[in-house]
């Protein structure tokens, strides 16, 4: 059977599905090693049914069929590994309800948002282009085996559980949902902060983190403060003495909305004098010296997909607590030792 890598969309499917995916992501704590182990002998997900009537969740206005349900689940764990995993796992068959109730709410909400939002030639064809690199990319996708890549997207999907017919329904409506969430984010404003950082790492040298302890790094900190304070060179000692590979190379620069840094390294980069680098500042990963650049309050509307990812998640969330509606007939999981 061909195993294929294929990475989600970013941008075209609502953000709901991630708790899933953390969910799925969360339930192990075992070391690399044996979960890697533990991937290769795992067995390959099986296509849901998708032919059953069954009502399996009710929404305002809607209802959601078994088949419903089992071919978006197959289309989902076709093109996201870490979700086909999940469904194929046998020590997560406590928790497979769970994970379904959560996706048959995200199809509800889907269902029920993309009414609210018209179909124009803009969406159109938006979701003609997000169809086409979706093809092009299950049609080019690396395969960890040596077979034959299929010539059509018909036949990369023959006998997955969904159709192209459902592929492009996904996306059309995924880009709806996405085009009414923006709508309900626009005119908002967020908190813009521009700084440059040093970061100095407390770890055990495992998986790349340092080998520091929090004196250690403490002391290195001060080191850092003392010698930007002798007038040293920001970005210089950003190269020498950084552990965030993110912007070390880069003179320590990083920006964006102040909600999506840590508290607080957010408190230091709002409250520190400008252009004035802070004493060192401890954060779960270690000691930051913080030297603000810039503060401003800027319209979502011009945002990057990064700064609008919490607001959307918000409005997503705000319909599915007050409008949705939703609720599950899919059967409990029984506890393990009944």
């Amino acid at each position: 059977m061909q195993q294929r890598s294929k990475k989600f969309l970013t941008g075209v499917f609502s953000a709901a599905m991630a708790g899933v995916l953390l969910l799925t992501g969360c339930t192990s704590e075992k070391p690399k090693e044996e979960a890697k182990a533990t991937d290769q002998t795992m067995p390959e997900f099986k296509p849901m049914d998708t032919t059953g009537k069954k009502i399996v969740a009710e929404y305002k206005n809607g209802k959601v069929t078994e088949g419903e349900l089992n071919t978006y689940i197959n289309f989902y764990s076709f093109i996201d590994p870490q979700l086909a995993m999940a469904f194929s796992n046998p020590e997560m068959s406590e928790q497979l309800n769970q994970f379904k109730e959560q996706i048959a709410q995200d199809y509800a909400a889907q269902k029920y948002i993309s009414i609210k939002q018209k179909v124009d030639d803009s969406i159109k064809k938006e979701s003609d282009k997000m169809y086409n690199e979706l093809e092009k990319q299950i049609l080019t996708a690396p395969s960890e085996e040596e077979e034959e890549k299929p010539k059509t997207l018909e036949e990369a999907i023959k006998g997955k559980g969904f159709t192209k017919n459902d592929m492009q329904s996904y996306i059309l409506r995924n880009i709806q949902v996405n085009q009414y969430l923006n709508s309900q984010i626009k005119g908002q404003t967020y908190d813009y902060i521009k700084t440059q950082h040093i970061l100095v790492g407390i770890g055990d040298g495992e998986q790349g983190s340092p080998k520091r302890t929090d004196a250690e790094a403490k002391k290195r900190a001060d080191e850092v403060k003392k010698k930007l304070d002798e007038g040293g060179d920001f970005k210089a000692l950003a190269k020498e003495y950084s552990d965030d590979p993110g912007s070390k190379e880069t003179g320590g620069y990083i920006e964006g909305d102040a909600s999506m840094f840590v508290p607080e390294f957010s408190k230091a980069a709002q409250t520190q004098p400008l252009n004035k680098a802070t004493a060192p500042v401890k954060t779960n990963y270690g000691y930051h010296v913080i030297k603000p650049l810039e503060r401003k309050e800027e319209s979502l509307d011009k945002a990057d997909e990064q700064v609008k990812a919490k607001p959307i998640q918000e409005a997503y969330n705000e319909i599915i607590t007050k409008e949705l509606a939703f609720k599950s007939l899919l059967p409990k999981s029984e506890p393990a030792d009944k």
